[in-house]
């Protein structure tokens, strides 16, 4: 249990600085904010484009269960602006703490972002109830690490889902929707990539 504990354990003093702090307690001008990033995601979803404030993140650091030491660790960083997707890769410094890197940039089809997020209910989320037990990570072969989905509007977090061994996971229905929704973001990302040519 003790490599469990210090891996979780450093991901709570490095992960909030990855992104950008959680939303706390949200005031009225927060959620105007949701709601309006919203309203533009929606109408981008069947006309496009994205808006100019519009930035999504998306992270994952997961590792096997069975072994925290193993090599077989999944990593991947990527941040979509409203025209491009932005491919980041892990570097660890000599003697330095893991850091990710700007790699590569592309451009891709914010109009299909869009419908991933509203088919997603990326908007939604976090008010769902969801169903079953608790799980984290699902349907990835992973338990321990976390991930994370966030959209700007500008400098302002206004969407903010995330997953950690530290936490007790969402119900079932819920850590599904959940999976589905950062796999398709993943893939949009990847694919984008991979066609380049």
């Amino acid at each position: 249990m003790k490599p469990l504990f210090h891996f979780c354990l450093a991901w709570v003093f490095t992960s909030a600085m990855t992104f950008g702090q959680s939303p706390s307690e949200t005031t009225a001008d927060e959620e105007k904010a949701v709601a309006k990033m919203q309203q533009a995601v929606q109408v981008a979803s069947q006309m496009g484009p994205l808006p100019a404030n519009f930035r999504l993140c998306l992270s994952a650091d997961l590792l096997s269960p069975t072994d925290p030491s193993r090599s077989d660790a999944f990593q991947e960083k990527w941040e979509f602006t409203s025209t491009r997707i932005r491919r980041y890769l892990p570097r660890t410094p000599a003697g330095g703490r893991q850091t990710y890197q700007l790699v590569e940039t592309r451009p891709y089809d914010g109009k299909k972002l869009a419908k991933i997020l509203v088919e997603g209910k990326a908007f939604e989320f976090e008010d769902l109830e969801g169903t079953g037990p608790s799980l984290n990570f699902a349907g990835t072969g992973y338990r321990l690490g976390h991930r994370s989905i966030e959209i700007h509007a500008g400098k302002q977090i206004v969407v903010c889902i995330e997953e950690a061994c530290v936490a007790a996971g969402y119900r079932k229905s819920k850590a599904e929707l959940l999976s589905d929704l950062y796999t398709r973001l993943a893939l949009l990302a990847r694919q984008t990539f991979e066609n380049r040519n």
